[in-house]
């Protein structure tokens, strides 16, 4: 169990022992959407509840009413990170219809 402040699992991504989880609200609502680092995650040999120093919340994402939903997340170099978005705002969308992504760097 990931004690995540209240939110669900969007996507998950390795990053070396630790694991990055893309945390938002369940099903198609608004709300806050983060990051978490659960350290040492690959090394987890049974289940456990991970809280406290298990796991911290690394970044707080931008988040859009109806639209703008983050849905996943992989490392984009040593120290990014890409995240894509379901419903992407009308400013993600370009002339030809591709969507703009984000590049975050990780603290």
């Amino acid at each position: 169990m990931l004690k995540l402040d209240g939110l669900g699992v969007r996507d998950l991504c390795p990053d070396g022992d630790d694991l990055l989880i893309l945390a938002g609200p369940t099903m198609d609502l608004d709300g806050p959407v983060r990051v978490y680092r659960w350290h040492g995650a690959a090394r987890s040999e049974q289940p456990t509840i991970v809280r406290g120093d298990l796991i911290s919340r690394v970044l707080e994402l931008t988040y859009g009413e109806g639209d703008d939903h983050a849905e996943g997340l992989s490392n984009y170099g040593e120290d990014r990170l890409l995240v894509v978005y379901d419903s992407p705002a009308a400013v993600r969308l370009t002339d030809d219809d591709a969507v703009i992504a984000d590049v975050v760097r990780l603290p």
